[in-house]
């Protein structure tokens, strides 16, 4: 999978796994958006892995989480494919 110069979005990305899959993504050349609860430890985390790195605030049990993430999201090249505001709405459309 090519992930130089895409953006990912790791929930639960500030510790334990999350943080490990944030750190693979980066080596391989991806921008990475920490999304967790403890937005503190998430900004902190991005602020020790550089400027590729970013923190988010995502309760994963809150839809209303999930649209400010997606109000957010960035505008990439990939844009018309991968539509990460559209994808998010429709996941929760589908939770409803």
């Amino acid at each position: 999978m090519e992930i130089d110069g895409k953006i990912c979005v790791i929930s639960g990305g500030a510790s334990g796994i999350g943080l490990g899959l944030a750190k693979a993504l980066l080596a391989r050349g991806g921008q990475v958006v920490l999304a967790d609860i403890n937005i503190a430890r998430a900004e902190a985390v991005a602020e020790e892995l550089g400027p590729k790195v970013h923190a988010a605030a995502l309760d994963v049990r809150s839809t209303e989480s999930f649209e400010a993430l997606a109000a957010h999201a960035p505008y990439t090249p990939d844009a018309e494919k991968y539509n990460v505001q559209a994808i998010i709405r429709q996941l929760i459309s589908e939770k409803d």
